[in-house]
Formats: structure tokens, sequence, C-alpha cells
């Protein structure tokens, strides 16, 4: 199936290519640029509470000592003036060991966009919902490797939908952004007759970018992000909202974010709902980080209450100390760290974690 996927990958790039060079620089069509990214874990050491049959918990995939594939993606993407284009297809294992798990090769983005001008773009296809700052950062762009829970548990995944983005230039640089999705999951149609709204606005201050911790800062920059969304499910109803700030400033990067879900069950025979009374969840991070030159020390702290009525294993909180290498123009990543997981409501149990990362872009 992989083998498949690279080829159609390659037909389409010959295909936009073109043998003649000349028409293919007069097509309104940008030219396809091939991306690639492999992530690879290391479990180190894994504090096992029993080895074969340890308590399953948010935020932990339960690793044992070992070597594992966490990301393997390849694609093609084009940005134009008034068109771009991503296909990338790919697996991973899955999030924690609550998480459905499905590793096939599969279509990870596939979308479309189009600009009818004045830095408006209109994309359909499989996308990430706005909502989140960490959620919408670039895996490869992560300090610590990997997200926080309430990135995997609070923010929708990717799904097939419409999206509309706008934004400003200058000094205080405006985003609007929002969408309606299929909001099941499914990227071949929708199957029932629920649907996904989401909304982001933000606003960033100064010359550094604010979806990464690292790379080139020239000066204060300051990003604020606001957003929120609605799951109609056929069985299962869920609203949230959350609000992030990244802070850069020299080589020092902070990232704080909190977000708020109620779940209510929907009266139907068709599906079993998600939850059966009415759930409020939330979750916070923050995280700090440092460049010293190719090295990136980073710290954060995350919380997640996946009910907040119950004092029960679904209060866990993380705390991640780690430090990443940028290497080759950050086009190559390698670090450690150690993961301390903290149930905060319910049995106390040992399941802290020692990784190594390596990750690989282009």
């Amino acid at each position: 199936m992989l083998s498949t996927s690279l080829m159609s990958l390659s037909l389409v790039a010959a295909a936009a290519a073109g043998p003649d060079a000349d028409a293919d620089a007069n097509s309104p069509l940008p030219p396809p640029r091939p991306t690639a990214l492999v992530q690879v874990w290391g479990t180190v050491y894994d504090m096992d509470e029993q080895p074969q049959a340890d308590p399953a918990s948010y935020g932990d995939p339960e690793d044992d000592t070992g070597v594992k594939i966490r990301r393997a993606r390849i694609g093609l993407e084009g940005d134009g003036d008034t068109v771009r284009y991503v296909v990338t297809v790919g697996a991973s294992p899955a999030y924690d060991a609550l998480s459905e798990d499905d590793t096939d090769i599969q279509l990870v983005d596939a979308a479309l966009g189009f600009s009818p001008g004045h830095r408006l773009w209109i994309d359909a296809g499989v996308i990430k919902p706005p909502v989140g700052r960490e959620a919408l950062m670039s895996s490869s762009q992560l300090a610590l490797a990997e997200r926080a829970v309430l990135s995997e548990w609070l923010v929708p995944g990717r799904e097939a939908g419409v999206s509309v983005d706008w934004s400003t230039t200058g000094a205080a640089r405006f985003r609007l952004r929002g969408g309606a999705y299929n909001g099941n999951g499914g990227i071949f149609g929708d199957d029932n007759t629920g649907e996904l709204l989401a909304a982001r606005a933000e606003v960033a201050v100064g010359p550094a970018r604010t979806y990464r911790t690292w790379g080139p800062n020239k000066g204060f920059t300051i990003g604020v992000g606001v957003d929120g969304y609605y799951d109609a499910d056929i069985s299962t109803t869920t609203a949230s909202a959350g609000g992030d700030v990244m802070l850069r400033v020299a080589g020092l990067s902070i990232l704080a974010e909190g977000r708020f879900a109620r779940l209510q069950p929907v009266h139907t025979d068709v599906d079993v709902p998600g939850v059966f009374a009415t759930t409020d969840r939330w979750g916070a991070l923050g995280q700090v980080s440092y460049g010293l030159g190719p090295v990136e020390p980073a710290v954060r702290v995350s919380i997640f209450d996946d009910d907040t009525d119950s004092d029960d294993a679904g209060d866990v909180a993380a705390i991640d100390l780690g430090v990443t290498g940028h290497l080759l123009d950050d086009h190559a990543r390698v670090g450690a760290g150690y993961v301390m997981r903290i149930e905060r409501g319910g049995s106390r149990y040992s399941n802290d974690t020692i990784r190594l990362w390596s990750s690989l872009r282009y």
C-alpha cells in the first residue's frame, strides 16, 4: 500500500512538472514540491506498574523499552498567488493507550485552496480545523517532540470540510479563520447529519513566527489567539472554547494555552453517546524553551481533567523536561527528555518515561 501511495505521488509530480518548461512557466498551478517527515522515538526507560498490564491513562502510549516510528509522511505541496494544494500520506501509532490505534498508511492532508485576492484563501479537503495553537503547530516544530494531552483530547483532529482564511500585514497582523467540516473523522464523505463548525481569531505583533519555538528572532514578538468549535455529532454534542498566547524574545519562547469543553449526550438509538450525562472537561499547558545556538532546552507543564464532577483517573498532569538539538538548518533534530506523569485523582501509579527522539524533514 505504501508503494502504491508513493507511485501515485510520483505520477502527480510528473504530471505537474510536465515535459515542456515553457508551458509549465505559464501554468497557473504552482509547481509541486516534495515533502517528507520521519520521526523516530526510542524509549530508554518506562516506569511500568505492571509490565504486561500497565493501567491505561491519558497521555501515556505505554511504550516499553525499544524503538518505534512516531510519524512517517511523504507528500507534495504547491504554493502560488491564487492556488495552493497539499497531498500527504503517512502513518503513525496512537497518541496514547486510550486513543484509537490505526497504523495503516492513509491520507493525512489532501486540500486545494483558491484565493480571490486581498489575502483571502478558501481551502477544501482534509485539513486541520483552526483550533488550538499547539495543535496547529507542525509536529516537526514541537520543542518536546509531542503535544500535550489537551491538544489531543480537547481539539478536533483533521476533518474533511471547507475553511476560510483571511489575514492582514503590518505592525499588528490580524488573522481570522473559520470553517465547516463533516465532524465524524471521515474523509470520503459524511455518513450522518452532524457537522463541526470552528472559528479562530488571532493577532501577532513582532517579526518572529508564532507557530514555532526555535529559529531566527530579531525582536520581541507576541501572538494571541482565541477560538472555539461546536461539534453536533449524531450521539454527542461538544461545545468548546479556548485561548492561547505565544511570546518570543531573543532565544526565549513561552507558550500558554487553556481550553474548556462541554459534552452532552443526544438521545438516539443509532449510536452510543460518548458520555451519558453533561460532562465538562478542561485542560491547560505552559511551556518555556530557550535557544542556545543549535540547542533548545524546554519544560512543559500540562493538566487535563476529563470530568470536572469526578476526582478519578481522568485527572492527570504531566511535566515534560527535554533538550533538542537542531541540525542541518533545522531539517534534522535529535533530543532526549523525561516525562513525569501525575495522577491528580484516583489511584497513583508509576508510569514515567525517559525518551530519545530524532526527526528528519524535507
